[in-house]
């Protein structure tokens, strides 16, 4: 019975060593800012509706953040995190076709998308995904991880 403890308890020490999933300040941080730029958007979207539809994505006028912050109606932090927040979303990314029409803050047309400006936002799309990708395997493989783990400790527990 010791020879085959004394391996189990190698692999738990070993499996220990695994860093867990954990809520920890670096994902609370994360959930602060989400719901910061969650709430500029919201900002952004209520002091300019013909512009920012989260229902009806299109894209912006380049230069649109001078227009804001001329018209002095918001803080300039919330402003760029409004922006920065929504020209990443995904939504956003694939509003941004080869000769979309951009618009201004009044909703009025401003220019075209240019092949090149889609080209870059197909891009960010595919980076995105893949890294989606990346990320839900890692969870997978750590929830295995964990679950060899926890299999390994019961198996200690019962032998002994």
């Amino acid at each position: 019975m010791l020879s085959i403890s004394l391996p189990i308890n190698l692999a738990i020490n070993e499996l220990n060593k695994i860093p867990r999933m954990s809520t920890d300040k670096k994902t609370s941080q994360k959930s602060k800012n989400r719901s910061a730029n969650q709430a500029a958007v919201a900002l952004v979207c209520e002091a300019y509706p013909l512009a920012f539809d989260r229902n009806k994505v299109r894209p912006l006028k380049i230069g649109i953040q001078e227009d804001i912050l001329a018209d002095a109606k918001l803080p300039k932090g919330r402003v760029k995190r409004a922006l920065a927040s929504y020209v990443r979303a995904g939504h956003y990314l694939k509003s941004l076709q080869v000769g979309a029409e951009r618009v201004d803050l009044a909703g009025q047309p401003a220019g075209l998308v240019t092949e090149q400006e889609a080209e870059h936002a197909k891009s960010l799309l595919k980076k995105m995904r893949q890294e989606r990708e990346q990320r839900q395997q890692a969870e997978k493989e750590q929830q295995e991880q964990l679950r060899i783990n926890d299999k390994l400790e019961q198996l200690l527990k019962k032998g002994g």
